[in-house]
């Protein structure tokens, strides 16, 4: 027989592991939808620096602006991850942010044309 290290014999205190399947099915739709709408907001990010004039060129401008304002979005979702109104607002943040800044190197590619 062999031995799984790794295994927890019972759940973690706190953890989503200890609720009943309800609540637990509740809570992985919760953190679906919060990924579709990052998802979403980063597409976004992406393809508004790639078709609406003038975001991409204030984009390339301002980068390190846009990069700063990233990770400060970064540090507003790990602080207000228990508020849930102020944390999916950050995220959203963050996510838009990520998408300028990889909207931006897409374009990069498709200028010289790898896309």
């Amino acid at each position: 027989m062999m031995r799984r290290p790794f295994a927890q014999t019972e759940p973690v205190f706190g953890s989503v592991a200890g609720l009943g399947l309800e609540r637990r099915m509740g809570f992985i739709r919760k953190v679906y939808a919060a990924f579709l709408g990052s998802i979403f907001m980063l597409v976004a990010g992406v393809v508004s620096v790639l078709r609406v004039p003038g975001i991409g060129s204030f984009v390339a401008n301002a980068f390190w602006v846009v990069v700063v304002a990233e990770f400060v979005a970064l540090g507003a979702v790990l602080m207000l991850r228990n508020r849930t109104g102020l944390g999916f607002a950050a995220f959203g943040a963050f996510s838009l942010l990520t998408g300028l800044t990889t909207g931006l190197l897409v374009a990069q590619y498709l200028a010289m044309g790898q896309g």
